[in-house]
């Protein structure tokens, strides 16, 4: 798995959690895999609720290698 791949990774995940949806979905290599999200931040500024929405995707793709599947 590229950078590439695993930001795009990132975003997906960071989107999902600012969409409020409860599990999100990654495909890579041709495998998909499901896991549940954190609940989003919902006060604050929008640029401090993307950062936080970013940085629990991170943490969840990394700690969960989604980034090399």
């Amino acid at each position: 798995m590229t950078l590439e791949e695993e930001n795009d990774n990132v975003q997906a995940v960071a989107n999902a959690i600012q969409r409020h949806d409860k599990y999100c979905s990654v495909k890579s290599k041709g495998r998909e895999r499901s896991f549940p999200l954190p609940s989003p931040q919902v006060a604050g500024t929008m640029t401090q609720q993307r950062a936080y929405a970013m940085d629990k995707a991170a943490d969840i793709v990394r700690t969960s290698k989604i980034g090399g599947l």
